[in-house]
């Protein structure tokens, strides 16, 4: 996260770094092929309103299953997701339970979808006057204004 503790009316930004092993790929947020499935992140709490999903820019690569490029993410990316917390919100520590939604594929063909769930943890404390940010030199590689 980009900071410690939040108010109740920051809004709290979340890195995700995203791992895709070796000689495998990630499908894309957007993909333009209806037979392929695209990557999302999910995030759903009483708590706390998800704002958005932020990807990095995809490649376009040919493989032998596709007659098209298609736009893929490869290596290590890093997606940004933003909350708001719910007005009214008390002081406490919050889980949101996150779900990274991919298919993986090689060079061949494609695998069957995959979600992995991790709970991200968030400290309010209401009065206190936003706090300073942390991970920077993280943050500062995510497009916060592109989808």
């Amino acid at each position: 996260s980009n900071k410690i503790k939040y108010s109740n009316t920051d809004t709290i930004k979340i890195a995700l770094k995203i791992s895709v092993n070796e000689k495998y790929h990630i499908n894309s947020y957007q993909v333009n092929d209806p037979t392929l499935i695209k990557t999302s992140i999910t995030g759903i709490s009483d708590n706390f309103k998800l704002l958005n999903t932020y990807f990095p820019k995809d490649k376009k690569l040919k493989f032998e299953f596709s007659e098209n490029e298609i736009d893929v993410y490869e290596g290590e990316i890093i997606a940004g997701i933003t909350f708001l917390p719910n007005s009214g919100i008390e002081n406490g520590t919050y889980e949101i339970p996150l779900k990274f939604n991919f298919q993986a594929c090689d060079d061949k063909s494609c695998y069957p979808p995959k979600t992995l769930t991790e709970n991200l943890q968030i400290n309010i404390e209401n009065g206190i006057s936003s706090g300073s940010e942390i991970n920077a030199d993280i943050f500062r590689n995510i497009n916060f204004s592109a989808p």
